[in-house]
């Protein structure tokens, strides 16, 4: 593998990118001279991805422009390979792939061509003496260093984001019901988004403590698990502001109100699901009497 001649190719265009790949795949295979190319064509085309026939025709239009020519062949086990020879001096006669790096015919080290345009962002400045080991009294000869550019661009600071503080969210989902907590990381990623979306922290703080106090004392087939209520964004009515979803969730309390009712007149079978805060709640209002409840087992008497 040569990495002058690799490096060669890579700066001039061949006028394809097919013949391109192929012309650097036989560069890795060359001699610094660009002669020992041997790799039989189909070992090039099932590296490259390619047809062998697509190979084929790139290789004889390369040799039909002089890049690089046919000099023998070379015996192996399916009879014999032909032997090439890329002919550096019609390869750097091409056209570069960056005509500000250099220009046909001069050196293509790095350096500053005469009547090029300054790209460092040096200004003209006169050289120093500087000792190549820093050190004094030593009889090294000097070397001619110039200074730092004062041109050099700073790279620019990597931009802040603007994220939600993590303590607001961990605080608003701590006053949910622990005992209904679930998928923290779910729960956490729906409230910074609706932080983000405009809602007051305080105010979806007040929204979950006044659902924890509604829902106190639910049976286990009618909590909602975290990570569900926020996904379903049911923080919504007991927001401030909210005077519609709040009068409709008085009146669906009101029905669920009356459906219990219902069951403890009528002695229900699905009066056993009645939680006692719902039981409590129902005698204060003077909605059902003391033997009503008696009579379907909820009572227990006072405390």
């Amino acid at each position: 593998m040569s990495n002058i001649v690799s490096a060669l190719v890579q700066k001039r265009k061949v006028g394809s990118p097919t013949r391109k790949a192929i012309l650097m795949f036989m560069a890795s295979c060359a001699s610094d001279d660009g002669t020992g190319i041997w790799s039989s064509k189909a070992t090039m085309a099932r590296d490259l991805e390619m047809g062998k026939r697509t190979v084929q025709v790139s290789i004889d239009d390369l040799v039909a422009k002089g890049v690089e020519s046919e000099v023998g062949t070379r015996r192996c086990a399916h009879g014999f390979t032909v032997e090439y020879q890329m002919n550096l001096d019609v390869i750097r006669a091409l056209e570069p792939t960056n005509p500000h790096d250099f220009r046909k015919g001069q050196s293509e080290h790095p350096g500053k061509a005469q009547g090029q345009p300054n790209h460092t962002g040096a200004r003209d400045a006169p050289v120093q003496d500087v000792h190549p080991m820093g050190v004094g009294g030593a009889p090294q000869d000097v070397q001619d260093v110039h200074p730092n550019p004062i041109g050099t661009i700073q790279e620019p600071p990597p931009r802040r984001r603007e994220t939600v503080p993590d303590l607001e969210a961990e605080k608003i989902l701590d006053a949910y019901p622990p005992d209904r907590l679930r998928g923290k990381a779910a729960c956490l990623a729906q409230i910074k988004e609706a932080l983000k979306d405009g809602i007051a922290p305080q105010d979806f703080l007040q929204a979950v403590k006044t659902y924890a106090t509604e829902s106190a004392g639910f049976t286990r087939s009618k909590v909602c698990f975290s990570d569900n209520w926020f996904q379903s964004r049911r923080w919504q009515p007991y927001l401030k502001g909210r005077q519609v979803d709040r009068e409709q969730s008085v009146g669906k309390q009101a029905e669920h109100q009356a459906l219990l009712i219902g069951w403890i007149r009528d002695r229900h079978s699905m009066c056993k699901h009645i939680a006692k805060n719902q039981v409590t709640a129902l005698l204060a209002a003077e909605l059902v009497t003391v033997a009503q409840v008696c009579a379907v087992g909820l009572y227990e008497g006072p405390n």
